[in-house]
């Protein structure tokens, strides 16, 4: 029901012609075809009960309605073509729902290899015969690196059209030039992690996507970019059911050539952050492995927030695999995964391995805190807990989070000795000064508001100021 009320939502603003749909989960004899017809829409169905199941709705007349083109000793329904006639031209449709073949190294994976290679058995023999093939579907395939670092035939030609530049610091003014005539301040922020060519397709994605797809844009035009790794004040985000803590990544640009940038303010930052951006203790140029890291891990997130947890175990494996064995988010997501299975032995295993990639991983000794609890193991659980506290405390961004939220209470007492021990942990954040003046400022203490406004400026000169500190480009999205 729900998935016709959203059909007939898109027909009333016309948008539907010819709809391929995956995973209807019903049998044929099920399905709403009187509903379809009502609109003048036929429907050909592949189904069965409970699982799998492929249609095709169109406004236009179909024939040669298939679904076996692939065979299988398990019958399952993934699969069904149609022919339609556009424009005095024979287009064959092929909709397909390819098997999820999780866990690896079982006999589901195994079904997908076999059918995987089957279907492109099929697609070389059809393509010889009718080069004009629309292939559809849930695809259920993990993008590789040149998928996610891949530039499109349309990103090539509008680099082409767009950026000229012999020099760096020519091509990267037209870069940004060429960016805000894409339209980067009208970019939509979402939550969705995409590869470099859907975000610039979709002109939608988070930071990452949009990151990604500056980075390879510039290397296109034969700019030294690399990307960054990002401290920043802990946050946790909500995502479904699970809290996930933020993490951030931006680009660094290398500029050569005779002396400095044309502003003489030496290399670039370029940063895409929604909220502004965000408080930076270090940054760090990372590979390309540990960015595509962060992708997997993402996608990870989603697939376990989705229920999919042999996805997300698929994901999180590649993280590591693919991307960087010491990338310990995911790792700490394996071990989270692990748990819910039960394996609770390598669900530990898996939160020591994170802690070993990076000691302070605040997520991962929770998470042991949690496990060991669970467990009865109370010697280890306060331990990890008196980790997890002493790590907060220690961290002068966790205690500039504990002032703004004194400093929204009205606490300012509160908010002033969190922000003095944030300063004595690091002394360079301009932001510490800003609240600390603040708070002075409605405690009434006017001389120290004083004091701590002309501190913060001294500081945010000397950043701004200081030898090879790379400018920031701040590409702002809409919503």
């Amino acid at each position: 029901m729900q998935l016709y009320i959203i059909f007939t939502e898109l027909v009333l603003l016309k948008k539907i012609y010819i709809l391929m749909m995956q995973e209807i989960k019903t049998e044929d004899l099920n399905f709403p075809y009187d509903d379809f017809s009502s609109m003048n829409y036929e429907s050909h169905v592949f189904g069965q009960k409970s699982y799998n199941g492929v249609a095709i709705i169109s406004k236009a007349k179909l024939k040669n309605i298939r679904t076996d083109l692939i065979k299988v000793k398990l019958k399952q329904s993934r699969i069904i073509s149609a022919e339609v006639e556009y424009k005095k031209k024979n287009i064959q449709l092929i909709n397909i729902y390819t098997p999820n073949g999780n866990p690896v190294d079982t006999e589901k994976y195994d079904y997908k290899k076999d059918w995987m290679d089957q279907l492109i058995k099929q697609l070389k023999s059809l393509s010889k015969k009718n080069s004009n093939i629309i292939l559809a579907g849930d695809f259920n395939v993990i993008p590789a690196a040149e998928d996610v670092f891949g530039l499109s035939p349309d990103m090539v030609s509008f680099l082409d059209e767009n950026v000229s530049g012999k020099t760096d610091e020519r091509a990267f003014a037209d870069l940004i030039t060429a960016m805000e005539t894409f339209g980067i301040r009208q970019l939509i922020y979402d939550n969705q992690t995409r590869t470099a060519s859907q975000t610039f397709e979709d002109r939608h994605g988070n930071c990452l996507s949009f990151t990604n797809m500056f980075l390879v844009m510039a290397r296109q035009v034969g700019l030294r970019a690399k990307f960054q790794e990002v401290r920043i004040s802990p946050e946790w985000i909500k995502q479904g059911e699970m809290q996930v803590l933020r993490r951030h990544v931006n680009v660094y640009v290398r500029l050569t050539g005779k002396g400095k940038s044309l502003d003489g303010k030496g290399d670039r930052v370029v940063d895409f952050d929604d909220e502004g951006g965000p408080s930076a203790s270090t940054e760090t140029i990372i590979s390309d492995h540990r960015a595509l890291a962060h992708f997997y891990n993402n996608w990870a997130v989603d697939a376990l927030d989705a229920g999919d947890m042999d996805l997300a175990f698929a994901y999180a494996r590649k993280a590591i695999v693919d991307g960087d064995a010491d990338f310990s988010p995911a790792w700490g997501l394996i071990g989270v995964l692990y748990r819910r299975a039960e394996r609770l032995d390598l669900a530990e295993a898996a939160q020591l391995r994170a802690l070993q990639a990076e000691p302070s991983d605040e997520v991962a000794m929770s998470n042991l805190q949690r496990l060991y609890a669970s467990q009865g193991r109370d010697e280890l659980a306060d331990y990890y807990r008196a980790q997890v506290i002493g790590h907060r405390l220690k961290n002068p961004y966790y205690r500039m989070e504990k002032a703004r939220e004194a400093y929204q209470d009205k606490d300012y007492r509160s908010a002033v000795t969190h922000l003095r021990k944030a300063i004595s942990l690091k002394d360079d954040e301009s932001e510490f000064y800003f609240l600390l003046r603040d708070s002075y400022y409605q405690m009434g203490d006017i001389p120290k508001a004083r004091q701590y406004h002309a501190k913060a400026h001294k500081v945010l000169d000397a950043q701004g100021g200081r030898e090879g500190t790379p400018r920031r480009i701040k590409p702002k999205g809409g919503t």
